[in-house]
């Protein structure tokens, strides 16, 4: 896929000049004006002014967008207004709901005894797992930049889970959840368009159109008390076998891929699932074995893309 492609999506956009969408472009002043409005309004809610902030970087990301209009630009801009949704609705469960998620320590896993950083040394130490795969996965993507910028986000959520295990607060445990998100988008983005040949207005179309699919489907799954927290992370298993079915004659080998890929993460959930079941028989708990597997599988779904691209190329 090429990321410099040029994408006329708007009305305004006339030729492919940096300033061919002027009103769309000066009326992203909205979003910063709304930002600093919110900012000072906020005063001491810390929530509120982390929320204002990404409401100044929508701002941005969509002028980056309405002015180059160019692939990366149009996934930064989705990808922004994904973070402040995912954070909005986080603090929305825990202010309006009083969802469960302790404001100081976050105590979820088995292995967690006490408060201090190294609490969890087995699950802090398996989030290497994360890294070794995208190491593996960087040298091997090549030239595929795509890959190469998958490898990356797979690191990240190495790094955003290994804070999540040591400080067990409120703000990691988001970031580690939002660096999910975010290899999920781009990666549906990205398959959007390499296995479904969709145009990058459609490819956004169906990423936008996952969030409130997401949304309900893992409140319906909260009801179901055996699958716990992991309830959130069913719609992309879900999502998963969709494209896998989607594909059959489509692209058998990408959808054979996959399938390994829903078998994966089914297995990878279960070990998450099962975590403070068997704490009384094994006190280290299962959750160690989510970041393995789930490693392994968010690596192979990037062995699927580019061997897919690599089809391409050779034909």
């Amino acid at each position: 896929m090429d990321w410099f492609a040029p994408i006329d999506m708007y009305c305004e956009r006339t030729h492919h000049g940096i300033i061919s969408e002027p009103i769309n472009l000066a009326t992203n002043m909205s979003f910063l004006i709304a930002a600093i409005v919110m900012w000072y309004r906020a005063k001491t809610i810390k929530a509120c002014r982390i929320l204002s902030m990404m409401l100044a970087s929508i701002g941005i990301a969509s002028a980056l967008h309405h002015s180059f209009a160019q692939t990366w630009a149009a996934l930064i801009d989705v990808l922004s207004i994904a973070v402040f949704v995912f954070t909005y609705l986080f603090l929305a469960n825990r202010e309006y709901l009083s969802l469960s998620v302790k404001n100081a320590i976050i105590d979820m896993y088995c292995e967690r005894t006490h408060h201090g950083i190294i609490s969890e040394p087995i699950n802090l130490a398996t989030n290497m797992s994360f890294l070794i795969a995208a190491i593996v996965m960087w040298y091997r993507a090549k030239t595929i930049k795509a890959c190469r910028i998958l490898s990356m986000m797979l690191a990240s959520i190495g790094i955003a889970s290994a804070l999540h295990h040591s400080f067990a607060q409120t703000w990691a445990a988001l970031i580690d959840v939002l660096s999910i998100a975010v290899f999920v988008f781009t990666y549906l983005f990205l398959a959007n368009r390499e296995y479904l040949s969709l145009s990058v207005k459609n490819a956004i179309g169906i990423m936008v159109l996952f969030l409130p699919i997401n949304f309900f489907l893992s409140n319906y799954l909260l009801d179901f008390d055996f699958l716990g927290d992991s309830a959130g992370y069913m719609p992309i298993l879900f999502l998963i076998g969709a494209y896998a079915l989607i594909l059959r004659n489509r692209l058998p080998k990408v959808s054979n891929g996959l399938l390994i890929g829903f078998y994966a993460l089914a297995i990878s959930l279960a070990f998450r699932t099962v975590d403070q079941t068997f704490c009384s028989q094994w006190p280290v708990g299962t959750h160690f074995m989510w970041h393995i597997v789930n490693a392994i599988t968010l690596a192979w779904v990037i062995e699927v893309y580019y061997q897919s691209k690599q089809r391409k190329i050779s034909n």
